[in-house]
Formats: structure tokens, sequence, C-alpha cells
């Protein structure tokens, strides 16, 4: 779901270029197009979450109102990384297949094929990735575990932080987006 919202979210204003030529819309428009398009998806794939969770016996209980405010946290990174990197792939047309290569590499390197105990103790470094704060607040509640406040603090921290960036470069370059696409 972080893979198809951010490699989606690179394309969101190229991919509306019809729209943002013709038609006067505020920019977030696109990008809550961008957003809410991902989050159908993801809803369609929600029934298997819960069909995995039944097959292997967890019971996510009280996780299930634990899972919303991580999900809103998701929601308001793809948000902004659709503004920021939708931004970026409309002026630089090539960056869009490197943020795809990226993700693949991303994949590997946050704990969601293997975990987090076999790093040993080189697993304090997963602080510093934040696909891993981001998914750890959703998948944890569901699977009836408590979050470490580390991963909330970095998730917050991530949020903020990608929330700031994206603004000051819409604020910055707002008038030229409709002459990148």
């Amino acid at each position: 779901m972080i893979n198809q919202a951010v490699t989606d979210g690179a394309d969101c204003f190229t991919s509306s270029e019809a729209v943002i030529r013709q038609m006067s819309l505020p920019f977030t428009v696109h990008v809550l197009r961008c957003v809410l398009r991902n989050l159908l998806v993801a809803a369609h794939n929600l029934p298997l979450i819960f069909v995995v969770l039944f097959l292997f016996g967890i019971s996510p209980g009280f996780g299930i109102v634990a899972f919303l405010p991580g999900f809103l946290i998701f929601l308001c990174n793809a948000f902004w990384a659709a503004f920021f990197l939708g931004m970026i792939c409309a002026r630089f047309r090539d960056i869009s297949p490197i943020i795809s290569s990226l993700m693949q590499l991303c994949f590997f390197i946050t704990p969601i094929i293997w975990m987090p105990e076999q790093l040993g103790e080189r697993a304090v470094w997963l602080a510093l990735n934040p696909f891993n704060a981001v998914m750890e607040i959703m998948r944890a509640p569901l699977l009836g575990r408590a979050i470490d406040p580390m991963v909330w603090a970095t998730a917050l921290g991530f949020t903020v932080m990608l929330s700031a960036v994206g603004f000051a470069f819409f604020t910055r370059f707002r008038g030229r987006i409709a002459f990148w696409v």
C-alpha cells in the first residue's frame, strides 16, 4: 500500500496533465484524487487482511481502534508525498522510474518479509527508516502488539518533516506546476 501510494503519487500531476491545462482547479484536487484512488485499492484488499488474521488465529480486538490513528498518519504522509513527488516528477520526468526503483529497494530494507529481530544489535537503525515507522503504527495494532513510543515519534516526525518540505515546495513552485506538466 505504501509502495503504491508513493509511486502513484509521483505521477499525480503528470497523469492529470489534460485537466490541469484545461481547468483552473486547486492542485490539491489532483493529489486528493491520487490518495483516494489508493484508498479504494486498499479498501479492496482489506478483506484479505482479515482472512489472513483469521487463518492464523490472530484477533486484533481493540487493535482495530488503535489502527485508525496510524492509518490517518499514513494518509497524511501519502498526501504530502504525492504533493512533493508530484511536483518533482512534473519538473523532472525521469525521476518517476527512479522512485519506482528506490521503492523496490525500500521494500527490501524495511522489515516486511523479514523480522526486525534478525538484525540483532543493529535493530536500532530501524528508527531511521520512515517506511518502517509508518507501516508499524498500522501493523502492530492489528497483530495485537503494543507500539513502541519511539516508532510513534519517528512516524510523527517524518510526517511533520514531509508536510513541511511538501508545503515549502508547493508555496515556492505553485505557479510553475501548470507549465511543467
